[in-house]
């Protein structure tokens, strides 16, 4: 089966064109930096626009934050270069690529402060790529021609605000805390495996990406410093499109991808749906430690290798029903599923104080483990002949099953006991959202919103563990190392928001309330219920001035929240080892952060 599917992947990658080696792309570079030329500072985000000698767009991204900006071409030949950005007059420059000189450093470019070349852009139709608001930066991907070949990840290194590394890391100002919403909604593919979601995207299904640094009263509090917020596009053509990809890499896993997507009279769909099969072959590592107040075991030392092989089938589709020009139904489904199994070694060792071996022993460990999610969102949106006033009821459900299964051999080597062990854990998360929102541009001037959500989190695991008895040659259970949870979660938060927008200065402000309480049942050696309620007030306010040139400076204040987990909040005495006893409190609140932010953009 294996095999079946690794020639359908290379058939749709070649089948459609003839056979041929496949020599490394030599890329040419055009780089330099955008300044105003009236006060020298660079000129951030600043739209560029790459034309061939046909007059086609074959590149339209957006400078950095300082004004530099590099381009990669396919080919050498006359390109045409057009830098535009609000506050100054845009102008074209023309440019030659020529194999003897792969790189061009056109240098510093100043650009002359003005506004009589905007009318000239908005009658061609071209929209710039990054748009700033009150209390968001978005990036247009209607507007960027590299939409028709890139997924979504590809196009998010471009975002301003956003990066990502070569492992395809993902930070928002250079931090890993934050969230990735669709449509708004949070998506529990996109929050525990976000890097393999957004390969699997078409840029082009995608109208906006959305950069919330600073998430308003809308937004829930809970534990994030950002979101980037992927807006899609639900304007499906009429007829069919539809596009495959397949990859390899050099680790030996393969994957391969369809986009499909459509609309006939008032029904539009899409359909995306890929499958990756990853390996990681031998990897190795190795730490060493120190205890200050020990004697006997003073230093450690451990070294071990690993490898792992998964396959993960993921897939994503959206429906649309347009029962009136007012009146709109959606339905979305998003879900994966995948197994894992992972071997390793690791040798450990312990030292005195006069660095004599104490303690030696090896851990040998094979991991197999069963995951998945499936969520499903219905939307029922009604909007108004006032342009952009709507009302939105929401339902979501997500359903994230998960089964692991390990086995551990450790053979004492020096002073440490053999033993076998073997555990099993089933569990399983699933989260009920109902959510209504209101929003009213009532004049040009003021804009209000408002809305009610409440979260339901179902989460339950049973783990078991067994130890192999010499004597018998049997595995059998361990009673007092049971450990069986039945966790609830409620959530009600209420929001309210409120945003004048004059000549030269904005302001946003708004009030959620959020209300919590936790419902805990552990069943091991001793049986344990516990209750826990939270209520808090969440201010939010963002004070944004326009200053000359496009240049804008903004002063906001919020709170953000970190709810305790459950095994902060479980009461049950872990006693199993008498030197690491480790126990909740039911009492515990949450975490508030104070945030302030000053931005000068």
């Amino acid at each position: 089966m294996k095999f079946a599917f690794l020639f359908v992947l290379v058939f749709l990658l070649f089948g459609f064109g003839n056979l041929q080696a496949i020599a490394p792309i030599e890329k040419f570079q055009i780089k330099g930096v955008l300044k105003d030329a009236s006060t020298n500072d660079g000129i951030p985000y600043a739209t560029i626009t790459v034309k061939n000698s046909k007059k086609v767009v074959v590149k339209r991204f957006a400078g950095d934050v300082n004004g530099s900006f590099k381009v990669l071409l396919d080919s050498i030949g006359k390109y045409s270069l057009t830098f535009q950005s609000v506050g100054f007059q845009s102008f074209t420059k023309d440019q030659e690529i020529s194999a003897k000189s792969p790189k061009t450093d056109l240098g510093i470019i100043l650009m002359k402060p003005g506004t009589e070349n905007l009318r000239e852009v908005s009658v061609v139709g071209t929209k710039p790529l990054v748009r700033t608001e009150v209390d968001k930066i978005i990036y247009s991907l209607e507007a960027d021609p590299e939409t028709a070949t890139s997924n979504a990840l590809d196009m998010l290194r471009k975002v301003p605000l956003v990066t990502v590394d070569g492992e395809d890391n993902i930070q928002v100002k250079g931090s890993s805390s934050f969230k990735i919403l669709l449509n708004g909604k949070n998506s529990t593919m996109m929050a525990q495996s976000p890097r393999d979601v957004l390969r699997s995207m078409p840029a082009s299904s995608i109208k906006d990406i959305e950069v919330i640094t600073n998430p308003s009263s809308k937004y829930e509090a809970e534990g994030t410093g950002g979101i980037i917020n992927i807006i899609t596009n639900r304007k499906q053509i009429n007829g069919v499109m539809a596009n495959v990809n397949s990859g390899f890499d050099s680790r030996g896993g393969y994957s391969g991808s369809f986009y499909v997507t459509s609309k006939i009279k008032k029904l539009g769909f899409s359909l995306n749906y890929n499958y990756m099969d990853q390996k990681q072959p031998r990897n190795e590592s190795s730490s060493n430690g120190e205890n200050f107040l020990g004697t006997t075991y003073r230093y450690s030392k451990s070294d071990g290798t690993n490898n792992f092989n998964g396959k993960t089938n993921m897939a994503m589709g959206e429906m649309s029903y347009e029962i009136d020009s007012l009146n709109l139904l959606s339905l979305s489904f998003f879900g994966y599923g995948g197994n894992y199994i992972g071997n390793g070694i690791s040798n450990s060792f312990s030292y005195d104080q006069n660095n004599i071996l104490t303690r030696q022993y090896r851990n040998n460990t094979n991991t197999s483990s069963g995951y998945g999610s499936m969520s499903g969102n219905i939307d029922f949106q009604r909007t108004f002949k006032k342009p952009d006033k709507s009302f939105t009821i929401s339902y979501k459900l997500d359903n994230s099953p998960r089964n692991t299964r390990s086995e551990n051999e450790l053979l004492g080597i020096l002073n440490y006991s053999s033993y076998k062990q073997r555990s099993l854990n089933d569990a399983y998360g699933r989260e009920h959202t109902l959510q209504v929102d209101y929003y009213d541009p009532i004049t040009k001037i003021h804009q209000i919103e408002a809305g009610i959500k409440y979260i339901l989190r179902q989460n339950y695991s049973d783990a078991t563990v067994f130890h192999f008895d010499d004597a018998t040659n049997n595995w059998a259970e361990e009673g007092s190392k049971a450990n069986k949870l039945d966790y609830n979660q409620h959530i009600i938060g209420l929001y309210a928001g409120y945003l004048i927008k004059l000549k030269k200065i904005s302001i946003k402000t708004g009030l959620r309330a959020e209300g919590t309480i936790n419902d805990g049942y552990f069943k091991s050696t001793k049986d344990t219920t516990f209750t826990n309620k939270m209520f808090n007030l969440i201010p939010y306010i963002t004070f944004s001035r326009n200053l000359k040139s496009g240049q804008n400076l903004k002063l906001s204040y919020t709170q953000r929240l970190s709810r305790p987990g459950i095994w902060y909040l479980n009461p049950y005495v872990n006693d199993l080892d008498p030197l690491n006893i480790n126990y909740g409190n039911p009492k515990l609140a949450a975490e508030v952060s104070h945030v302030i932010d000053l931005t000068y953009g």
